[in-house]
Order: structure tokens, then C-alpha cells, then sequence
């Protein structure tokens, strides 16, 4: 009997829906779901999707996953190898089509803290994984959020320091009309999807299966209009959760039912 879809196998699938054949995808390095979004979309819709990974490996194509994207496991099947310095080069030129962020703090607007939360900078509570080149979210054409944790204190009111920004600044002003970046178009949670609004404000498109609004409205540190009338989540087709667990993740990386 196979195991039950997983949420982080869910949030894969969904985020490789939302990538497109012929874009530059990039990774950070602690992006397990993104990496397996971005391999994903390579095996099914996207054939031709370019895949850059945290470690600087380009399009790899390994036999399992390894816990993140800056794993240099990756640079072993990779077709070519990319360093810091083009990162940021090709960030400046605008060369990425789409990146995909995690967030330990993740705002109405679509701001997201990689970076601390609690006390100062220099005397954090906690500190995050950083963000190496913030200027990717100004500058790539769109980028998706993920995360793993629904709760108030992932999704807040306000970020305790904005890594990268939204399609709003944390006190809801507007950024400068020249900046290239948006905001996010997509933020994929372990319990809903939620898109950002021409107001410049996350609302909830979906809801995964079992999660009811009321549970939404109390997992989330900022107003959400949302109901029970919410759409479900479609599940992932047959099809696709095959290739996810048989050519991506066969060893049950993401789902711990799986794991082997």
C-alpha cells in the first residue's frame, strides 16, 4: 500500500506547477522542496527548465535528494558549475527568470526574513540561514514563497527584519516604481496557497485537503478573508507524484512514511 501524500510532497508538486518551460529557476541552499519542484517540472512539463542550485551546480540530475540545494552532492551530476561572482553578475543583469525563497518570517505583503527574529541583528533570539544576494527578489522576473510551517510565527503581521521584499514595504507603503521585482506571486504553505492581490496583500486561493478555514484564520499572524466555501487543493495527479517518488525522491526525502 503506498504511503499518504506528504505535505511537503504536496508543496513540491504545486510549486512545480507553477514553473514554465524555457525559464532560469534558482535555488537557495537550504530549498529541498524548491529542488525538487525545479526537477520535477525538468521530468514532467518543463523539459527544458534550467535548474541552478545554492552549490553552484547547474541542471544536476541526482540519484536522490540530499537535505538542501547547497548540498555539493549536487555538483557531482551536474552539467556545469557556477560561482558567486556570476550570481551576482547575472543577478544585476536581470538574467533569472523565477526564484523560490523559504521564509522564518513571511509578512501580508510578501516580505520574508532569512535573516533573524528576536533582539538585534548584532544580539539575535534566533538567526536564520541569512540571504547572500538580496537583490535577486528586485530583480528576477517573479519569485514564489514556500513554507513549511503554517503558524503566527512564520506568517506575521510584520517581519522582524525584511531579507527580501514584498509587493508592498512592511508598513504597507509602496517601494519605488522603478525596481524590477514585484513582490511574490505565490506563496505555498503546508496548509494553503495564497497568491498576492493587486492590492499588494496575500488572500488564500486554495486550502489543502483536511485544513478547514477557522484552522487558516488561527494558523495565520495576519487577517484572512477566508472561508469553508475556499477551494480545495487539487491532490497531485498519479502521474506526477509517480515521478516525484520513483525519479526524484525514492528514498522519501520528503515524507517521513516513506523513508527508507
Amino acid at each position: 500500500m503506498s504511503a499518504p501524500l506528504g505535505p511537503r510532497e504536496l508543496m513540491a508538486c504545486l510549486l512545480a506547477d507553477r514553473l514554465h518551460d524555457e525559464e532560469i529557476l534558482i535555488v537557495g541552499g537550504a530549498s529541498i522542496v524548491p529542488m525538487a519542484a525545479g526537477l520535477l517540472a525538468q521530468r514532467t512539463h518543463a523539459p527544458n527548465l534550467t535548474l541552478l542550485t545554492g552549490s553552484g551546480a547547474v541542471n544536476p540530475r541526482p540519484r536522490e535528494l540530499v537535505p538542501g540545494g547547497g548540498d555539493y552532492e549536487y555538483l557531482r551530476t551536474a552539467e556545469a558549475h557556477f560561482t558567486m561572482e556570476d550570481v551576482f553578475d547575472d543577478t544585476e543583469r536581470g538574467r533569472w527568470d523565477v526564484a523560490i525563497f523559504g521564509g522564518i518570517q513571511v509578512d501580508r505583503h510578501g516580505n520574508f526574513n532569512l535573516t533573524y527574529v528576536g533582539g538585534t541583528l548584532a544580539h539575535p533570539h534566533f538567526r536564520g540561514p541569512g540571504f547572500v544576494n538580496a537583490g535577486i527578489a528586485t530583480s528576477a522576473r517573479r519569485f514564489m514563497l514556500h513554507c513549511e510551517q503554517h503558524t503566527p510565527r512564520t506568517l506575521v503581521a510584520e517581519v522582524d527584519f525584511a531579507s527580501g521584499t514584498g509587493a508592498r514595504r512592511p508598513d504597507g507603503g509602496p517601494y519605488p516604481p522603478d525596481r524590477r521585482g514585484t513582490g511574490p506571486d505565490h506563496c505555498v504553505t503546508a496548509l494553503a496557497c495564497l497568491r498576492i492581490t493587486a492590492e499588494g496583500v496575500f488572500e488564500v486561493v486554495s486550502r489543502h485537503p483536511g485544513v478547514t478555514a477557522e484552522q487558516l484564520r488561527r494558523s495565520t499572524g495576519f487577517p484572512v478573508d477566508v472561508t469553508d466555501a475556499v477551494p480545495i487543493t487539487p491532490t497531485p495527479d498519479p502521474e506526477q507524484l509517480g515521478v516525484l517518488r520513483e525519479l526524484i525522491d525514492p528514498t522519501g526525502t520528503l515524507n517521513e512514511a516513506r523513508r527508507r
